[in-house]
């Protein structure tokens, strides 16, 4: 987790469109309760076709509503892409059969004039499998945010913009973190310290072995993702990002001891009953990377990804470019016929493949960890 001001995700149970909610945002007096309907409806039926195009379900040209030229040219990216993992998720794990969609207006921002809003939009999806892992999950979900821009077209509404508000987790299957082009870009910091592992399939032959014989109970740690991967453990505190908080309590549960010091010391870490009780490295990512790997030598970084086997730990910088802070962490969960799963929060997952994960987020640095 990046230490960061963006709140985590609300679940939403209805699969069909949730009337849209008062807002600070919305002026009653200028966006007319039939505007803003129709503005969940657009916002719905846009991020219905959006997901469609990663299902089985017949394909059609665009994305259902109304849009400025301008939008439909910097989506036609969007389109290849989308199109390109559908035929790769069949690959993966045999595809995904139909997507379930639910919004929530949160609020709609008016312009000066009128012309143009900027819809606040919760998006909650479930993804649904072809063939289901036996006693797994028969579906994928996300839950983000989105900015949506609309222009008024005579007495209706054009979309003109869309923003997905991804935070620190990883990309959904549905959309895309796109890097900035070469001339905006900054190199990420130089550190011979910190390198990113490799993300290519390995050929047949030994891999990475893991001894477990180093006192830690691997286990324990497996037992408490699936326990508390769904829904988070009562007795810790949640946090808007709560990735690294919830590996730090599998770490626990597997016998990593605490280090006690200055609560903002990379050689500290520990859990209190209070946010300035605890170490920086129990719940924030690039800190618990340099406590694990660099101070304590509790973990040691893999050549490769496919390296990776139960009861270790991916970490992830979805945008090296900008500063090279790793932004999320994750749990290797199960190993399974040369696939891993992977377990985490932010949004809350359990056996999320390593193929997909990888597929998803292709600009990202990697950094695994052998506990």
């Amino acid at each position: 987790m990046r230490r960061k001001t963006l709140s985590c995700a609300v679940v939403l149970s209805s699969a069909a469109l949730i009337a849209s909610s008062t807002s600070a945002f919305a002026d009653p007096q200028r966006i007319s309760s039939h505007d803003r309907q129709r503005i969940a409806e657009i916002s719905q039926t846009y991020l219905q076709h959006r997901a469609d195009k990663v299902t089985a379900r017949p394909q059609t040209d665009g994305f259902g509503v109304k849009m400025t030229d301008g939008l439909t040219a910097e989506l036609e990216e969007d389109v290849l892409e989308l199109a390109d993992r559908r035929e790769d998720y069949r690959e993966i794990h045999g595809g995904y059969s139909r997507a379930q969609v639910a919004i929530t207006l949160d609020g709609v921002k008016q312009a000066a004039d009128g012309r143009s809003v900027v819809a606040h939009v919760r998006e909650h999806t479930r993804l649904y499998y072809v063939t289901p892992e036996p006693g797994a999950s028969d579906s994928s979900g996300h839950d983000i945010g989105h900015d949506l821009t609309l222009q008024r077209s005579g007495s209706g509404w054009v979309l003109s913009g869309v923003q997905a508000l991804l935070g620190s987790g990883p990309a959904p299957a549905t959309q895309m973190r796109k890097a900035p082009p070469p001339s905006q870009s900054k190199a990420p910091e130089p550190s011979a310290r910190k390198q990113p592992a490799s993300t290519a399939k390995p050929s047949d032959g030994p891999r990475d072995e893991k001894i477990m014989a180093n006192g830690y109970i691997y286990a324990g740690m497996v037992k408490y993702a699936y326990r508390w991967g769904a829904s988070p453990n009562p007795n810790f505190r949640t946090y808007d990002q709560d990735c690294t908080n919830f590996i730090s309590q599998i770490m626990e549960a597997g016998a990593w001891e605490y280090v006690d010091g200055d609560r903002t010391d990379k050689g500290s870490w520990y859990y209190g009953s209070w946010t300035w009780t605890t170490s920086y490295t129990w719940a924030a990512a690039e800190n618990w990377y340099w406590f694990a790997f660099q101070r304590s030598g509790r973990t040691r970084i893999l050549a490769s990804v496919w390296d990776l086997e139960i009861a270790d730990v991916l970490q992830a910088d979805w945008d090296p470019w900008n500063g090279n802070i790793i932004d999320h962490s994750m749990f290797v969960s199960k190993v399974q016929g040369g696939e891993r799963y992977l377990t985490y929060h932010t949004e809350n997952k359990v056996d999320v493949p390593l193929t997909e994960m990888v597929r998803n987020n292709p600009n990202a640095n990697w950094y695994p960890h052998r506990t």
